[in-house]
């Protein structure tokens, strides 16, 4: 079977907001410092306008219930990324099209357990490390100092549980800075949260512990073995 079929066969099903879920959360990656090739889309607007570029992030501003999309726009002629950024509303965004899917389709398959070729999986000690850096972030972008904690006793050594739980923690990361952009949001969390702890578990969830925000990650179910996107944003919401 050549690259293209199998490229084919192996892209899920995504609905139009899961999929532009998937491509902020890897434009988060990338920021994080992976070494990731972002594919370029084509959203297709409800106006019939076209524009083409990469999602770089998606979210709410805290005063409305509407999903919000910062798109990196593209030269049209040479096809390199621009300095110019369009903001749009997701309920706009009738659907997407993805360039060059056999670059993308390992990033993107729902079903995917395995690190991505060529990508390392962390040692105990650098998903330490990158729990501080996670942690840094938050406190640099809110104010809260929250502590990230991964557990990681009973994971194997070079196992891929290390590389999701990694990613789980970029996630959660991510979507903690937008929460807490809220005012109200960042006054409740920072009277009720003292850290965050991330373990592995057989059922995906967030659930809170007194004053700690337990982020469990079933690592065995890769990308589908934690939450994201807005699904996690209203699981913390609600236990609050």
């Amino acid at each position: 079977m050549d690259k293209m079929r199998q490229a084919l066969r192996a892209l899920p099903p995504r609905t139009v907001r899961a999929l532009l879920h998937d491509l902020a959360g890897l434009r988060r990656r990338a920021d994080d410092g992976e070494d990731l090739a972002i594919p370029l889309a084509s959203l297709h607007l409800k106006s019939g306008r076209d524009v083409g570029g990469g999602v770089l992030a998606l979210g709410g501003d805290g005063r409305d219930s509407r999903n919000a999309v910062i798109f990196h726009l593209h030269d049209p002629q040479s096809h390199r990324l621009s300095t110019d950024v369009v903001y749009l509303d997701l309920d706009d965004i009738e659907a997407v099209t993805l360039h060059d899917v056999t670059a993308a389709v390992h990033l993107l398959a729902r079903n995917w357990t395995a690190p991505p070729p060529s990508t390392s999986v962390p040692t105990r000690l650098e998903l330490r490390r990158r729990a501080e850096t996670f942690a840094a972030r938050v406190r640099e972008e809110s104010g809260l100092t929250l502590p990230f904690v991964a557990e990681v006793g009973g994971a194997p050594t070079g196992g891929e549980a290390l590389y999701w739980l990694g990613e789980a923690m970029s996630e959660v990361t991510g979507t903690l800075v937008e929460l807490l952009r809220d005012d109200m949001a960042r006054e409740t969390l920072g009277k009720a949260l003292q850290g965050v702890r991330f373990v592995l578990n057989r059922t995906p969830g967030v659930l809170l512990d007194a004053t700690t925000l337990i982020v469990r990650v079933a690592a065995d179910r890769g990308r589908d073995g934690y939450l994201s996107g807005r699904a996690l944003r209203t699981a913390i919401e609600d236990l609050f």
